[in-house]
């Protein structure tokens, strides 16, 4: 008696309903003159602006730190890429430049943070991968030289193969690759000799 008491009828579920017989919702038209919806039309256009505004500023800052980079002040143009990011988060190009520095810095642990911010921006949205494709290899190939420096080989190899996956002519992938595959190995056979 319980049982049925507290068990849901699942054949209810079964019936098909067509779309059709839904009624039809005419389109949102929002009322003439309605403050609340000026309101938001006009905060719409505000951040719209400001995200403008944003964009601008990181790009001059980008140009900034991207002198910064061919002078070799590696520690300033950190700073300005930084000061980019707070302006324009989503832009990845300023994170794949920042941990260019980094490495230089071998400020490995970065590397490794910042180029895994970036591929997991494009894991989770794919449809920006393809016209971006070489910022998510610069990403991958950087972190993996991270990785290298970080000694942890196999992580190394495995971004340096997904790296090849998306740019399979690049020679310095190629080789930095079979370099670290071969040590890889070489450490396997040495552990196995033991």
């Amino acid at each position: 008696m319980l049982h049925r008491k507290t068990s849901t009828n699942y054949r209810k579920w079964d019936y098909f309903e067509s779309s059709e017989e839904e009624e039809e919702q005419p389109d949102f038209e929002p009322p003439d003159n309605d403050p609340n919806f000026k309101a938001m039309e006009q905060d719409i256009k505000e951040r719209a602006a400001r995200r403008k505004e944003g964009k601008r500023k990181a790009e001059e800052l980008k140009e900034v730190a991207n002198k910064f980079m061919a002078e070799g002040k590696y520690r300033n143009a950190i700073a300005k890429y930084e000061e980019a990011m707070q302006c324009k988060k989503d832009w990845m190009i300023l994170y794949t430049n920042a941990s260019l520095a980094r490495l230089r810095l071998e400020e490995w642990d970065k590397v490794v943070e910042e180029c895994g911010r970036v591929v997991e921006y494009y894991e989770v949205f794919e449809e920006e991968l393809p016209p971006n494709r070489l910022t998510y290899f610069k990403a991958l190939t950087r972190r993996g030289q991270a990785y290298r420096g970080l000694d942890q080989l196999p992580e190394a190899v495995a971004d340096f193969k997904t790296a090849l996956e998306q740019c399979p002519n690049d020679k310095d992938a190629k080789i930095l690759f079979d370099r670290y595959s071969e040590e890889l190995r070489l450490r396997a056979l040495a552990a196995a000799n033991e």
